[in-house]
């Protein structure tokens, strides 16, 4: 649908239905005087001058005079076109200082062909007269003659400048646009065009929605409804609301959603709540900036309040205006709930009103793909409420599809070549379906159409609905380690750091880990804050903390575990494990279920762990048994286990009674203590990692650190893209995820080229480097993407303010105008960063030495692209230099 298809035909072909019902709602002069004027002397008066307008031939005389004031008095009241034109009837002045001459005046507008003509422009002394008049001469043309003259509405305005893209629109341009306007000769022109303009405009609106056009195209649509049909609730449910009567699910999006998108909403808000900003569109700015994903957007774009947010839940406003995140967005921006999580309540909560029917969309979609994976076009044909017989289109599908995507997103679908299926089991998911059961008044009520409670209604007694904590975590890029709903654990098990070169995704990696082992500086100044946590990290480097350069020649010998050849001392070809760096920092951080020698760890007295957790009242046999029948062993088993590591490692005075020719774990059977290992496992977490720590020990080391041990570990993979993956991790790119670690509700282990036994540890936390300039995440291995988090990390002008350096406003300024280039010519990805900025050179250095340079690459060495670029931005490059050497150098 495109603007210039404006016309009768188009319309009566696409949209017979609309344009009738516009058509019989326009009413003309007469029927309006007659329906909006009571007092019958007023009528009559009006009548005549009507009579006379009409009356070619009549021109109007000075006994008319009271009539004519009486008509100019009631026009605004007849047409509602402009309050001003009543205010013509009074005294008014003209330019050269004369009184306004009323019969005089309207024998001119009667004789004028056009306003033009008419030369009445500009004759008041007042310019708000001079500016409104148009209006008046609009009326009483069209009294005269309703075939060539149209009223000048404001909104017939907006749709001449909307339609014929024009800045401006005088009346005689109004007028010129209306005679082209050819209907059918049976109907009453003035009637059909206004018709056809309302349901051109509605249509127009609604294909806007329906085929995603983009925020210009809707918003402008929807700012021109909004001054049109401001008392209309028909077209107010179409304007910022925040639920609307639907024909089919129907989700506003100009913009795919995703986990950057979904925190740049958040942060918004959160800007806005914090009154930190006070305007949305800013915020969004900022925010969008933040997360690396602004692209080609202004504010303009998001000058409205209604998006995705609104519809997601994200926030309300009060009777006040002030702006809260809800409850679900706040536990996100805390860190507390994941992306998936939180789209989990959306999906599972969320309800729409179709054809007057309180519908759950994904309830709809589970009773189809339960039985069995289907198509989209499948899924679409059974989803009857979701979408009607009547509207099963191409755009009601895909309308669909975008609720489906949102639900593979959280976790609960999976897509498999063209197929939907659960993504999770059907007997967890069913009993998570919320539904309100409200009934369609009450529903309405409570969420559909105007007003701020029903935003916060959505957010609050919808979106916000509580669902199983079983239902919890996994998702197609958890955003916290173990989507943990009460946000024990705030850090993702497994993230990736990406965005442009300069960003500072290195230096990020300091703080996440610090805050990962809880080893962070607590000064507050940024620049004292940053040194003090280099310092801490230089520390635990190769303790709890670990980083690794990754390159095109990293393999899974070195990151794993190779097999070495080797000569023994009688010559002997011999074959040896040696340990890759990712297996090193398994068995520090969790040695008891990875270490080649097994016998050697050994568990002491955790008895007091499970006796708290399982019965307090337990004797000391009773929990001996107890922890015996979980292993599948005797309660002596357990003891001696007990006392030949209390014995080695010092812990009490050696038990009465025992020796080492007695215990049997010196030969006991490795399977028994990998049982005994996932049996400890089984201790809630926040009693585990401690536990663990005090109570397994290396029989080969068994000196005991006094020094407190941080209990989590962190490997960073610097420049991860780098690297082929697959080869790097193989087979353990599946035990890294969440649930399949040790511990984890679906654990898994592998057996190594050694004939090992290998897990990955639940407190080996994983941060990986990306630069984007480098290979976009696009481009990314699907299998690193589906369990790592993508975190971006973008440029940030507000960092250079942080540290000392000179010309820090006008390295800024440069840095803030060379994105918004590169952004357009180049793309998001290879913007330059604030980290380029923050030594104490001058810009001039910066430039000639970082800048340059990279512009120099990203341009494919065209150095004409580069030089044009250097001049639109002030930084012109010298071109003396530039002849002679034919390098660039800015002046």
């Amino acid at each position: 649908m495109r603007l210039e298809d404006f016309s009768y035909d188009y319309i009566i072909e696409n949209f017979p239905a609309s344009f009738q019902k516009w058509y019989d709602q326009t009413e003309s002069f007469d029927k309006l005087s007659d329906n909006r004027i009571s007092d019958i002397e007023t009528r009559n008066k009006i009548k005549l001058i009507v009579g006379k307008l009409r009356d070619g031939a009549y021109i109007f005389i000075e006994p008319d005079l009271d009539a004519i004031k009486t008509f100019i008095k009631n026009s605004d009241k007849i047409f509602h076109s402009n309050q001003w034109t009543a205010n013509y009837h009074t005294a008014i002045r003209l330019k050269n200082g004369d009184p306004l001459k009323h019969v005089e005046l309207f024998n001119q507008i009667k004789q004028s062909n056009s306003f033009a003509e008419s030369n009445l422009g500009g004759i008041f002394a007042v310019p708000n007269y001079n500016a409104q008049f148009p209006h008046l001469y609009s009326i009483v043309k069209n009294v005269q003659d309703e075939n060539n003259y149209p009223i000048y509405y404001p909104h017939w305005q907006a749709m001449y400048k909307w339609i014929m893209s024009k800045d401006n629109c005088s009346f005689d341009e109004l007028c010129t646009f209306y005679r082209n306007f050819k209907s059918a000769s049976d109907l009453n022109k003035y009637k059909a065009f206004s018709g056809a303009i309302n349901a051109f405009h509605i249509e127009y609106l609604k294909w806007c929605l329906n085929t995603n056009e983009g925020y210009n195209k809707t918003e402008e649509a929807r700012k021109l409804l909004k001054k049109w049909h401001f008392e209309n609730e028909e077209f107010l449910n179409l304007i910022h609301t925040p639920m609307q009567k639907m024909d089919f699910i129907n989700l506003d999006k100009w913009r795919l959603l995703n986990e950057p998108l979904f925190k740049s909403y958040i942060d918004c808000y959160a800007l806005l709540d914090a009154k930190k900003e006070e305007e949305p569109a800013k915020a969004m700015m900022k925010a969008l900036t933040k997360n690396g994903n602004l692209k080609a957007v202004t504010e303009k774009d998001y000058s409205s309040y209604y998006t995705i947010a609104r519809e997601l839940g994200i926030y309300y406003q009060d009777s006040s205006d002030e702006f809260h995140l809800g409850d679900l967005a706040t536990r996100f921006n805390k860190g507390n709930l994941s992306y998936s999580d939180y789209l989990k309540y959306y999906i599972l909560n969320t309800e729409f009103l179709i054809n007057d029917v309180v519908v759950h969309p994904f309830e709809e979609i589970f009773s189809v793909i339960s039985k069995a994976p289907a198509a989209l076009d499948d899924i679409a044909k059974k989803c009857t409420k979701c979408i009607p017989a009547s509207q099963r289109s191409d755009i009601a599908t895909d309308k669909l599809n975008i609720f489906i995507r949102r639900a593979v997103d959280a976790g609960l679908v999976k897509k498999e070549g063209e197929l939907y299926s659960l993504a999770k089991d059907a007997k967890l998911i069913q009993p998570a379906i919320q539904k309100s059961g409200l009934s369609k008044d009450i529903f309405t009520e409570k969420f559909v159409g105007t007003g701020k409670n029903k935003q916060e209604n959505i957010v609050k007694e919808m979106i916000g609905r509580n669902i199983p904590p079983s239902i919890l975590g996994g998702g197609a890029v958890p955003a916290n380690g173990d989507n943990d709903p009460d946000g024990e654990n705030k850090h993702p098990l497994n993230q990736i750091l990406f965005g442009p070169p300069g960003t500072g995704k290195t230096d990020s990696t300091i703080e996440m880990s610090l805050k990962i082992i809880d080893m962070e500086s607590a000064e507050t100044d940024p620049l004292r804050k940053r040194e003090d946590n280099r310092s801490i990290f230089r520390t635990q480097l190769n303790k709890n903390i670990f980083f690794v350069t990754m390159h095109p020649s990293y393999s899974y010998e070195d990151f794993v575990q190779g097999i070495k050849p080797k000569t023994s001392d009688k010559g002997e070809l011999l074959f040896e494990a040696k340990p890759g760096i990712f297996k090193k920092i398994s068995e520090q951080s969790f040695p008891y279920i990875n270490s080649s020698y097994f016998p050697g760890f050994l568990m002491s007295v955790f008895e007091e762990d499970v006796r708290t957790i399982v019965d307090p009242k337990m004797n000391q046999q009773q929990l001996l048994d107890y922890i015996g029948n979980k292993c599948g062993v005797s309660g002596g088993t357990i003891k001696n286990t007990r006392d030949y590591f209390d014995n080695v490692v010092g812990n009490i005075s050696s038990r009465v009674g025992y020796s080492d020719e007695n215990f049997i774990a010196n030969n006991i059977d490795k399977e028994f203590y990998v049982k005994l290992s996932k049996q400890y496992l089984r201790i809630p977490k926040n009693m585990l990692l401690n536990s663990f720590k005090n109570n397994w020990v290396d029989k080969s080391n068994v000196e005991i650190s006094q020094e407190k041990t941080p209990s989590n570990f962190v490997l960073i993979l610097d420049e991860i893209n780098r690297a082929n993956i697959s080869k790097v991790f193989g087979e353990l790119i599946t035990l890294v995820e969440d649930d399949k670690r040790i511990g984890g509700a679906n654990e898994l282990s592998v057996t190594l080229p050694s004939g090992e036994i290998f897990g990955v540890p639940p407190n080996l936390y994983i941060i990986g480097t990306m630069n984007t300039a480098d290979k976009s995440i696009a481009l990314v291995d699907i299998a690193l993407r589906r369990r790592f988090q993508f975190k971006p990390v973008y440029p940030d002008p507000s960092v250079i303010g942080n540290f000392g350096s000179v010309d820090k406003e006008a390295k800024k300024k440069f840095m803030i105008s060379l994105n918004e280039k590169l952004r357009k010519e180049k793309g998001v990805d290879f913007q330059i960063g604030h980290a380029y900025f923050l030594k104490n050179n001058s810009l001039k250095d910066v430039i000639n030495q970082n800048i340059l340079p990279l512009l120099t690459e990203y341009f494919r060495n065209d150095l004409e692209k580069v030089k044009k670029l250097m001049q639109e931005l002030g930084n012109p490059v010298d071109e003396d230099h530039y002849t002679k050497t034919g390098l660039l150098e800015h002046k």
